[in-house]
């Protein structure tokens, strides 16, 4: 009774000295650090990683999400690897972006979870873009027409990032075919997509 006495009068002299984030009792205190940024200009169109570590007084923390932000939009939400295999390290999470041009204040936020501490690193983090888009070493390039052999007609489609490579992709539902159709997008020549791949799914309608 007495512990839990002190515990509250503890967060209430926080909060008296303009403390504004508190974790929970029991949560382990964590931190998260973005690994350097491209220094100087980065070429239009270049795709640039932004690696977040997270680790606590244990080592790398296998759990949670980390939140990306350039300045204070957010820019995306990465899950923390929790198996090492030949390209992804434990306690990482890693987002690929193409940046518009000028200059981007990169910090990255762990979300925490019931046992580990939010937490935030630096703001300190900055990448600054040239102006123009994206030049292709082969000169102009025009994206190929891709078939989706849709049966009924036309409803909804996403381009989001679904592989994490900074480039978007095209996710096509076809309704009357109980498929997805999946285009990634073309690394070196962004906004153009490679040939779909076919997913079926018996649930897609339910």
């Amino acid at each position: 009774m007495i512990r839990i006495y002190l515990y509250v009068l503890f967060l209430i002299c926080l909060g008296l000295a303009g403390e504004t984030t508190v974790p929970a009792y029991g949560q382990a205190v964590t931190t998260v650090a973005l690994s350097p940024l491209p220094s100087g200009t980065v070429a239009a169109g270049t795709v640039v990683p932004l690696v977040a570590s997270v680790s606590d007084t244990a080592g790398p923390v296998l759990n949670g999400e980390v939140t990306f932000f350039d300045g204070t939009k957010t820019i995306g939400t990465v899950a923390v690897v929790r198996n090492a295999n030949a390209t992804y390290v434990p306690g990482t999470a890693t987002l690929r972006k193409i940046f518009g041009p000028g200059g981007h204040t990169i910090r990255a936020v762990y979300d925490g979870t019931v046992s580990e501490q939010t937490s935030s690193s630096s703001s300190k983090n900055t990448l600054t873009m040239a102006s123009g888009g994206a030049s292709p070493s082969a000169g102009l390039v025009y994206g190929t027409t891709r078939y989706f052999g849709q049966i009924t007609r036309f409803q909804h489609f996403v381009l989001t990032d679904i592989n994490n490579d900074g480039v978007l992709d095209l996710v096509v539902p076809q309704l009357g075919m109980f498929n997805i159709a999946i285009s990634l997008g073309d690394v070196t020549h962004p906004g153009t997509f490679f040939a779909r791949v076919r997913k079926y799914s018996d649930r897609l309608c339910r």
